[in-house]
């Protein structure tokens, strides 16, 4: 139970800025998009620290038992699998990065992030 509001704490805040940026700088955000296809490094990079960020969550943490253990674990499972494409196949990470960028689903996007880590940072600081 402690890992699992540690957990909140860290994702919920981290989720809820995020998808708050996406809303206030959409234009920022999708130029990060297109970016990565241009900088293998930074594609690299990020790679490299998603797939640490994500092995250490799935190593230490894995509850599928309640609602908010199954939306940590998918997050840790999701970052380790993004790193791992992101330094795998870099090519598909800049084909569809471009293509991210491009389209009109942002709002979308920025909205579920949002309402993700309000629930998240609601769950870690109130719940």
């Amino acid at each position: 139970m402690i890992t699992t509001l540690v957990l909140a704490q860290i994702w919920g805040p981290v989720l809820l800025a995020v998808g708050i940026g996406m809303f206030v700088s959409r234009a920022q955000y999708q130029k990060v998009y297109r970016d990565i296809a241009e900088e293998p490094l930074a594609a690299l990079t990020f790679g490299v620290f998603a797939s640490v960020i994500g092995i250490m969550q799935v190593l230490a943490y894995s509850v599928w038992d309640t609602f908010i253990g199954a939306i940590l674990t998918l997050l840790g499972w999701g970052a380790l699998l993004k790193g791992l494409v992101f330094i795998m196949f870099p090519a598909y990470v800049a084909k569809t990065s471009q293509a991210f960028a491009k389209i009109k689903a942002t709002p979308l996007a920025a909205a579920l992030v949002t309402v993700l880590g309000a629930y998240l940072a609601w769950y870690g600081f109130l719940g």
